[in-house]
C-alpha cells in the first residue's frame, strides 16, 4: 500500500503512479524526450551535399 492511503482503497493517481514506476515509464519518456530534442536541434546542423535553399522548394512542389 502506498503511505498515503492509510488503510483505504489507493486512489486513481496513486495507482498511475505506481505503474509508471513499475513499467519505467519515466525512463522511456526522458529518452523519447531526449531524441526528440536532438532531432530538433539537429535540423540546424548543415549537411554536406544539401541545398539548404532547394530542400524547401522541392517539398513543396510535390505535395503529400
Amino acid at each position: 500500500m502506498v503511505a498515503g492511503s492509510r488503510g483505504k482503497a489507493p486512489s486513481a493517481g496513486e495507482t498511475f503512479m505506481q505503474m509508471a514506476l513499475g513499467a519505467g515509464l519515466r525512463d522511456r519518456l526522458l529518452v523519447t524526450v531526449g531524441i526528440l530534442m536532438f532531432l530538433r536541434l539537429g535540423i540546424y546542423l548543415p549537411l554536406p551535399g544539401v541545398n539548404r535553399q532547394i530542400f524547401p522548394a522541392s517539398s513543396v512542389i510535390t505535395p503529400l
